[in-house]
């Protein structure tokens, strides 16, 4: 399923990129972005497992493919520390789409967004790492500036339905963001 999934993610980044290499003269937005995961509870066949609060890097790019659709490519590393202080670590490479709109008397875009990950999930108390398959809802909050340098917060949440290694299984329900980032 590891391999599946993996080559899932990299053909709809590839088509994320094409929308570009097709296009140059479209639109496209990179960014970069951090924030805070809020604490969560991922369920193994061992029990469960609570996290602290924990920091979320990203860097992404977003292609528009319509008037008011984009689609995306994205990479995200989270760091927290679980409940018995061990570190965890997770990495996500995905893709998403997003809509585009712009509220009237309403001073920023907003911009929902639903995406897909391949992820991969490690801890200082395991010795292998757990392959995952992320869903990550959100919305940004978009200043809308003319000259290339717009700033955006996010909120939302991530999840894990599906994951784990050959030792057990790993899964979380939601557990929500708040990020900031530049969007170049």
């Amino acid at each position: 399923m590891r391999k599946k999934f993996l080559l899932l993610v990299v053909l709809l980044a590839g088509f994320a990129t094409s929308a570009f290499a097709l296009n140059p003269a479209a639109e496209s937005d990179f960014g970069v972005k951090g924030g805070l995961v809020l604490g969560g509870t991922w369920d193994t066949d061992y029990g469960s497992v609570d996290t602290d609060p924990g920091l979320a890097l990203g860097v992404f790019g977003d292609f528009r493919v319509a008037d008011k659709m984009w689609v995306g490519a994205f990479f995200d590393f989270t760091l927290a520390n679980d409940e018995n202080d061990n570190s965890c670590y997770e990495y996500d490479l995905g893709v998403a789409l997003k809509a585009l709109f712009n509220p009237p008397n309403v001073p920023f875009l907003i911009r929902p967004s639903l995406a897909i990950a391949y992820g991969l999930a490690d801890s200082d108390s395991v010795n292998d790492t757990a392959d995952l398959f992320v869903i990550n809802l959100s919305v940004e909050g978009i200043t809308d500036n003319a000259e290339g340098l717009s700033y955006f917060g996010e909120f939302g949440f991530t999840a894990v339905p599906a994951g784990g290694n050959e030792d057990t299984d790993l899964t979380h329900g939601p557990i929500f963001f708040l990020k900031g980032g530049v969007i170049f």
